[in-house]
């Protein structure tokens, strides 16, 4: 049974949500050998936060 998981990102202090998205791209790219998602076999959802206190939000919604 595939495993799904949701990854929020959100802008580190000081800079851009850009520097997240590579990061994550890094590390979720399955041509790298650190491809944790991929070789896990786990599908994922990516949901941004743009402002602060979003992703607290998000989730407290999906809970409730």
């Amino acid at each position: 049974m595939p495993r799904k998981v949701t990854v929020y990102i959100t802008e580190p202090p000081g800079d851009g949500l850009e520097k997240s998205r590579i990061r994550f791209r890094e590390y979720a790219n399955p041509q790298t050998k650190h491809a944790i998602p991929v070789s896990g076999a786990v599908d994922y959802d990516i949901k941004e936060a743009k402002s602060p206190g979003q992703i607290e939000t998000s989730v407290m919604e999906e809970i409730v």
